[in-house]
């Protein structure tokens, strides 16, 4: 390990042997669909450095969204299979077991490539983007991830962005550069933070800025923005 070290703070890395394909440099290139998947890999993805596995770049989702993982394969060029289990869910589902979905990517490149846009390893708590502050196709990505988009009880529009207080307050200052008089704040809810947008017409225009004509997104949530532009824009 000792030497392995030395290697990698001389810029050499071990070769990764691999029984499947994977495009290492796909977050290299900058385009849309990398802005929106490093979006995802912020707010749901994981990247873990192990000693015996190697750097694992993991992304999770439920049954339902498996076509989402289907689309990340097909991001990273691979044919790896998606690796499903049974577990007890998150405190928002009330402890009931659920079916998750999980890509796994084994690239000290990838990881690399994510960490100048602050996808790191143990970020739940402390995420924050670099570089794509301003993009929209990240912050898709971010809701899609761990996000809403939804028509309320009341029948109104509702998006929420959930994540860390820090990437939270970011997103804030992204609507406020589209909503000059937006106030709404960054509000915690159990152990991460949200913002919410709620109305016919600031909900309405970001669904609109981040759904509209969009080259990627999560189905059930394109379903619904793709509903309140039908029914809410003018």
């Amino acid at each position: 390990m000792v030497i392995l070290r030395a290697l990698e703070r001389a810029g050499i890395t071990r070769r990764e042997h691999r029984k499947y394909p994977l495009r290492e440099d796909v977050f290299d290139v900058d385009t849309r669909e990398r802005n929106y998947w490093i979006g995802v890999m912020m707010a749901d993805g994981n990247v873990h450095y192990r000693k015996k596995s190697g750097v694992m770049v993991e992304l999770p989702a439920a049954l339902q969204d498996r076509t989402q993982l289907l689309k990340f394969r097909n991001f990273l060029a691979t044919d790896k299979p998606i690796y499903f289990s049974s577990n007890s869910g998150r405190s928002r589902n009330k402890g009931r077991r659920q079916i998750q979905g999980k890509v796994v990517a084994v690239s000290r490149k990838i990881a690399k490539a994510l960490e100048p846009f602050g996808v790191v390893p143990r970020k739940s708590h402390t995420a924050k983007v670099k570089l794509l502050k301003k993009d929209l196709d990240f912050w898709r990505g971010v809701i899609d991830g761990d996000g809403t988009v939804r028509i309320d009880k009341r029948g109104d529009p509702y998006l929420a962005a959930h994540g860390s207080k820090p990437l939270m307050r970011q997103f804030r200052l992204f609507v406020l550069t589209h909503f000059p008089d937006f106030r709404g704040n960054v509000l915690r809810c159990g152990t991460i933070w949200r913002v919410i947008l709620h109305g016919k017409k600031r909900a309405t225009k970001m669904v609109q800025l981040l759904y509209e004509n969009c080259d990627v997104s999560l189905d059930r949530k394109q379903l619904a923005a793709d509903e309140i532009i039908k029914r809410f824009a003018t």
